[in-house]
């Protein structure tokens, strides 16, 4: 029911502006989007199809709107139709974005009762779990980061195993908060958020983008997802049941596997540094490089930088993604490691941070 479009995710902004949606609060909780999903689940199921109005009444709940920031396309019905199954066992026969979104939209109907009981139980502790995430998320941000600030709007809407931090609040699964539980998840999401309010890049601005834009992006998420896994990922990550019982042994792979992975990195660096015209290949190769964008290998950094200077010292990196990494390579010269990163690299990446980073 969900695939993956080609394009780029509009931000919420021009979002509003294309379809002429009102602007959404900067706080609060809003369930609407798993009303309306098992609305039109139950005529899909039937074999029929929503009128325009009813798939409106659908894209237009708030939750829906963040999930089309995620680039998918909410209308391929797929999944559900009954008449579409020989199509819909095609996509599931691979190993893809689109099958395990549809799988999990197929648990979601089958397990709609448990679902909507879970929205049920959500709406009488939402108010303490929200206290808590953002008391969790502080932990990992500046003094005062927090204390002025209003707790980011939550929207739900059934899209997949997953929870995001995005332009205007923090879309969440009903389901995935049913099987994995909605604190850590919400303070790792907000985690993102707050930091969103206090950086200072990226923002390549109008236009076509910086040629090396995918490369700095890669860098941003190591800094990004590494820190906010410290709130929610201990190392080693436990093995779970279900859906994602095949993330922690990868991503306790990848974790381990994190000084070869930034020496690869480090190569990169070192090319784009000799010739600018190879950074769009560069970038493609470190995002494959930096799996499950960078969640691990950014976990691990963050990881030494607190163990050898303590959570202080992730602080200079929340404003800049490449002062984390700096944090980082100091770490390990304390630690008596080799150096993550050439001198070449380390030129590079000061590159960056003046063309990236807003003084």
């Amino acid at each position: 029911m969900l695939v993956l479009a080609a394009a780029a995710p509009l931000s919420l902004a021009a979002a509003q502006t294309q379809t002429g949606a009102p602007a959404l609060p900067p706080t609060g909780v809003d369930y609407s989007g798993i009303d309306e999903f098992y609305k039109v689940a139950a005529i899909l199921t039937a074999d029929a199809e929503p009128t325009d109005a009813q798939w409106n009444a659908l894209l237009s709940t708030p939750g829906y709107r963040f999930v089309a920031q995620q680039s998918r396309n909410v209308k391929a019905q797929l999944a559900l139709k009954p008449s579409r199954k020989a199509a819909r066992d095609s996509v599931l026969s691979r190993q893809s974005d689109q099958a395990l979104a549809v799988r999990h939209l197929i648990r979601a109907v089958d397990q709609r009762d448990a679902v909507l009981a879970t929205r049920a139980a959500l709406q009488t502790t939402m108010a303490d779990s929200v206290r808590l995430a953002i008391r969790s998320a502080a932990r990992f941000l500046p003094k005062g980061a927090v204390e002025t600030r209003p707790a980011p709007f939550i929207a739900f809407a059934v899209f997949g195993d997953d929870g995001y931090a995005v332009d205007g609040g923090v879309l969440l699964d009903p389901l995935f908060v049913k099987e994995e539980g909605l604190v850590p998840l919400i303070s790792h999401e907000f985690h993102h958020a707050f930091l969103a309010t206090l950086e200072r890049g990226i923002k390549p601005g109008a236009g076509a983008p910086p040629y090396d834009v995918a490369l700095a992006s890669s860098l941003r998420a190591l800094r990004n997802e590494g820190i906010a896994d410290q709130i929610d990922k201990p190392h080693p990550l436990p093995p779970t049941n279900g859906a994602l019982a095949w993330y922690a042994p990868r991503y306790n792979d990848v974790y381990a596997r994190t000084p070869d992975i930034l020496h690869a990195i480090d190569s990169l660096l070192a090319v784009v540094h000799d010739d600018s015209t190879k950074a769009r290949a560069a970038g493609q190769q470190a995002r494959t490089l930096l799996w499950s964008n960078s969640h691990p290998n950014g976990a691990y950094m963050a990881r030494e930088i607190v163990e050898t200077f303590g959570v202080d010292s992730l602080m200079p990196g929340i404003y800049d993604f490449v002062a984390f990494i700096r944090a980082y390579a100091s770490a390990e010269a304390k630690r008596g490691n080799p150096p993550p990163f050439s001198s070449k690299a380390l030129e590079k990446l000061s590159d960056i941070e003046r063309r990236y980073i807003r003084p």
